[in-house]
């Protein structure tokens, strides 16, 4: 079981992003990021939000390496993809 580390600061941020993002991925990750941080294991965590156990161990591991900016993978709702034109 990964153990995350998480400030005072931080555990505001993770639970403003959970209130009011609009992008699902973003929201799983900050809620999996604060349960874990009470202990929960990960295989619990991935029965609560419906992911496999090793993308919650992958995203628990990128939070250890990263902390908020794992939380933004930057492929979500990315505006920024190629498009066909006339």
């Amino acid at each position: 079981m990964l153990k995350t580390k998480i400030s005072d600061d931080e555990r505001y941020a993770l639970q403003q992003y959970n209130r009011t993002t609009k992008l699902e991925l973003i929201c799983l990750k900050c809620f999996s990021v604060l349960i874990a941080n009470q202990g929960l294991s990960s295989t619990a965590i991935s029965e609560i939000v419906g992911k496999s156990i090793r993308t919650v161990n992958r995203w628990l591991k990128d939070w250890d390496e990263r902390h908020l900016a794992s939380i933004f993978s930057g492929h979500q709702d990315n505006s920024n993809a190629s498009k066909l034109t006339k």
